[in-house]
């Protein structure tokens, strides 16, 4: 699937879109991405630190192309981390 996904980043966002348009009622993680390509999601900078490990883990993801850069493959991990925790189990506004 993440290589599916690296492949649709690279061929550009209107593939993206259409493709998440298609799956965009299946999954509510998606909600958040489509949004952050309409632009309707304002992000805010965080600083944190990591184990180096983690940090080369995260690079040879961006080498490999399965992400375009660290900070997007950080994006998806807590993207994933609260559909599963959050949005998985419907806690969102309770």
């Amino acid at each position: 699937m993440r290589r599916f996904v690296a492949c649709l980043i690279k061929c550009g966002t209107n593939i993206i879109k259409a493709y998440l348009e298609h799956i965009k009622s299946s999954y509510m993680f998606c909600y958040a991405f489509f949004a952050c390509l309409e632009g309707d999601v304002q992000v805010k900078l965080i600083t944190l630190y990591l184990p180096e490990t983690y940090i080369k883990a995260l690079d040879q993801l961006v080498d490999e192309r399965f992400y375009p850069n660290r900070a997007e493959a950080i994006r998806v991990a807590i993207r994933d981390l609260i559909n599963a925790e959050v949005w998985g189990r419907g806690a969102v506004g309770d």
